[in-house]
């Protein structure tokens, strides 16, 4: 595709040099090739504009750029480079989104269950799904991970084309505020979002100044799409609906368009949680996964399998049935012992889960937990606040230590202890850290190990390195037969 159809209609400032040929469009010097537009974007840790001399080198047939640069390849400039290459990239990609029914789902939390509890219930109604978000891009027969929970808009793009080249007709995205507020949903044709709660994250040097700037960039999403569904018992629910471009639907357990009603919780964390769904329609929901939140999550998936026209069966099926990896999971484990994983990494979503596990009245509530390496001190003191309040026992250890001392981690977590009654244990190496808790169990308690879900690595110096909780565990159990 030549680079003047790329950038028609592109408010862009100048384009300076030949009409070239364009094969292939990236924002990563990495992975230029021949034939390659190169879109110089300025990051927060590099900019993209320090590239030029590899995508050079790497025989690249054309620039996209912020500022003038020295090059004798083409170059088109642009005010904003992200947005540019959202533009081109779905003129590259020919729109693979107006093909297909796309869902977005932004919040805090909840956007991996609802997303794979519908991705699940549209295979089950017989439909042809595609997912993308923190547990990977799937659909067909491809299932593979991703780095950013929304990738950047080339990606994006691609993995869209390529699962409508694969027949997919619905796909469902997690669409994050870094997402929107970096346009990497730019030139996506949404035609659900999905908006599930609101709560304290995201706040940093690298992601958003306040609480109204992260709310902001969440609202931004319903100007988008065509219709809304919105959790009305959230309390910002009011400045969300003030966002609607069209069509609202609301949801919630005390009021909504949409409610659950009759909710019976079970008394035991392998019992299931039973409510009548009442919407369009009115039907009785068996839920596997316990905790108010889950109620909530599954009017979420509900109120979209409405709209979407599944079948009664597939959206109770999908319930019934479908667990999502790394939350609420409870792991394969001898009778006398109560594993339970969950992806919990701030003190909201902590303390969502300390609180449901609490109410089932373990002897002790153990917990496995670390923090984030990069991010606001203050996140490591509400995890470390709420474990406190809630938790009998506790073992300090890494979560994504990425290039920070994983001591300075754990010590500026243990801050929340000191005073209290609970039990700490220190240990900067997570599988023994796992180990550890398993060998403190006793009959009746419950171990929580929180933070990291569904990942199979540890971030740590800027590398993956392969790891996961349910290996650990699986293997101490083995160990004991």
């Amino acid at each position: 595709m030549k680079i003047s159809e790329l950038i028609q209609g592109l408010p862009y400032m100048e384009f300076r040099g030949r009409d070239v040929e364009v094969s292939h469009i990236t924002y990563d010097s990495r992975k230029v090739c021949p034939g390659s537009l190169f879109v110089a974007i300025q990051g927060y840790d590099t900019d993209g504009h320090q590239y030029i001399s590899q995508a050079e080198e790497k025989q690249a047939a054309c620039l996209l750029v912020e500022k003038s640069v020295e090059s004798s390849l083409p170059q088109v400039i642009v005010e904003d480079g992200r947005k540019a290459l959202a533009y081109v990239s779905a003129i590259f990609f020919n729109h693979p989104s107006k093909e297909m029914k796309v869902v977005g789902i932004t919040g805090t939390k909840g956007k991996t269950t609802v997303s794979n509890l519908l991705y699940q219930m549209a295979k089950t109604a017989g439909r042809n799904p595609g997912r993308i978000g923190t547990n990977g891009v799937a659909y067909a027969d491809v299932n593979y991970p991703i780095f950013h929970t929304t990738p950047e808009s080339s990606e994006l793009q691609e993995i869209l084309r390529n699962m409508r080249d694969k027949g997919v007709d619905t796909v469902f995205i997690e669409v994050s505020s870094g997402g929107l507020k970096l346009s990497r949903v730019e030139q996506i044709q949404f035609d659900i979002g999905v908006f599930t709660n609101f709560s304290q994250d995201h706040i940093g040097s690298k992601e958003h100044a306040n609480m109204e700037e992260y709310l902001y960039w969440k609202s931004t999403l319903f100007e988008k799409t065509p219709v809304s569904i919105l959790n009305f018992d959230e309390k910002v629910y009011s400045v969300l609906r003030e966002r609607v471009k069209d069509r609202m639907l609301s949801y919630g357990i005390h009021g909504g368009d949409i409610q659950a009603k009759e909710i019976v919780y079970g008394k035991k964390i392998n019992e299931h949680t039973y409510f009548m769904y009442c919407g369009k329609s009115t039907f009785p929901v068996e839920l596997c996964n316990p905790g108010e939140f889950s109620v909530y999550n599954a009017l979420a998936v509900l109120a979209v399998g409405e709209l979407l026209e599944y079948p009664v069966f597939a959206m109770q099926d999908t319930l019934k049935q479908g667990h999502v990896s790394g939350r609420i999971e409870l792991l394969p484990a001898p009778d006398n012992y109560c594993v339970v994983l969950d992806y919990a990494h701030n003190g909201t979503s902590l303390e969502q889960i300390l609180r449901i596990l609490k109410g089932y009245h373990p002897r002790r509530l153990l917990c496995v937990m670390g923090s984030i390496g990069g991010r606001a001190r203050l996140r490591r003191k509400e995890l470390g606040d709420v474990a406190a309040k809630f938790c009998d026992t506790v073992v300090l250890t890494t979560d994504n230590p990425d290039f920070e001392d994983p001591i300075t981690i754990i010590n500026d977590i243990k801050e929340s202890f000191f005073g209290t009654s609970v039990q700490v244990y220190e240990e900067s190496n997570r599988a023994e850290a796992v180990c550890l808790a398993l060998s403190l169990m006793e009959e009746g308690d419950i171990l929580l190990l929180a933070g990291k879900g569904h990942e199979e690595y540890q971030l740590i110096r800027g590398e993956k390195v392969p790891y996961s909780d349910k290996e650990v565990v699986n293997g101490y159990f083995s160990h004991l037969k």
